[in-house]
């Protein structure tokens, strides 16, 4: 995961890239955080709690990431996406 995003901004961006079989670590956000995530090459795969979702090149998807999250690359290829966090917060 690449910081993208200005540092003077409200928001945190990142380039998220995963190789096949990557995953990102579980994170859980402080309450009232945002995640926006859009897929820009291949597939990923977001689990938040019980729920898991596939997501392909051109896909989007919001979530509340107060929940304990991460996001995971089950295909063969390369993956990636643009990850918004709002509000910035590590």
């Amino acid at each position: 995961i690449e910081i993208i995003s200005p540092e003077v901004s409200h928001y945190i961006a990142f380039l998220l890239s995963l190789e096949p079989g990557g995953k990102t670590k579980l994170e859980q956000d402080p309450e009232g955080t945002i995640k926006f995530l859009f897929v820009n090459e291949g597939e990923l795969v977001l689990t938040a709690g019980r729920i898991e979702r596939a997501l392909s090149k051109g896909d989007s998807i919001q979530i509340n990431s107060h929940k304990p999250h991460f996001f995971e690359n089950k295909s063969k290829r390369p993956a990636s996406g643009i990850l918004f966090q709002n509000p910035k917060s590590f």
